[in-house]
């Protein structure tokens, strides 16, 4: 991620955050309500287009190659998003189609 802004007219929500994430690392924002968190993790995944800046995954730009990128990112909100009425195989498997994992791939990650 290097120099990621946004903003919402005069307001800055997101003042030029650079960070460089390795593979296999796990990470997370933390800071007070109203800090940007929540709108830096849409831009990194493409929910949200930034003002200025760009986030790179493997080389690709987040910004014109979105759907790539999401192949190899995954985002755990606050929120549980777990359906009661699927077992822990069954999510595996739906997040996986959701995110066009070849089936072979998936039973051997599994």
């Amino acid at each position: 991620m290097n120099k990621l802004t946004k903003t919402f007219g005069s307001h800055i929500a997101v003042d030029k955050v650079s960070l460089s994430i390795r593979q296999h690392e796990v990470f997370a924002f933390l800071g007070h309500n109203g800090a940007g968190k929540t709108t830096a993790i849409n831009m990194m995944t493409g929910m949200l287009q930034s003002t200025h800046g760009d986030c790179e995954l493997y080389g690709r730009s987040i910004t014109s190659d979105t759907d790539k990128c999401r192949q190899n990112m995954g985002l755990c909100q606050q929120e549980d998003i777990l359906y009661e009425d699927l077992t822990v195989l069954e999510h595996l498997k739906m997040v996986s189609s959701l995110k066009d994992v070849k089936a072979h791939v998936v039973e051997r990650n599994i």
